[in-house]
């Protein structure tokens, strides 16, 4: 954290990382803030990584009405694409 932020004594989610962030735009300028959220990110990349959890397709639920909402899609798409 920047010094001027250094100690915030609460759990962030992300709506709370997102003022954080423009709290340290407004308080210390955009090269802080954009070095501030490269931070954010590299350590969520590494704490993502070093926890080893995985995400797979077969993780997703897949609605029963799948087929009826991409038949509804394309209709509309063709629709669209008809009236342009």
């Amino acid at each position: 954290m920047p010094d001027p932020l250094r100690y915030i004594n609460k759990p962030l989610d992300k709506g709370d990382l997102q003022d954080l962030i423009a709290l340290c735009y407004r308080r210390i300028g955009a090269q802080a803030a954009v070095d501030f959220a490269d931070a954010i990110k590299t350590m969520g990349f590494h704490y993502a990584t070093v926890s080893g959890v995985t995400i797979s397709v077969y993780d997703l639920t897949v609605p029963d009405e799948k087929q009826a909402i991409l038949g509804d899609a394309t209709r509309e798409v063709g629709e669209i694409e008809r009236q342009y």
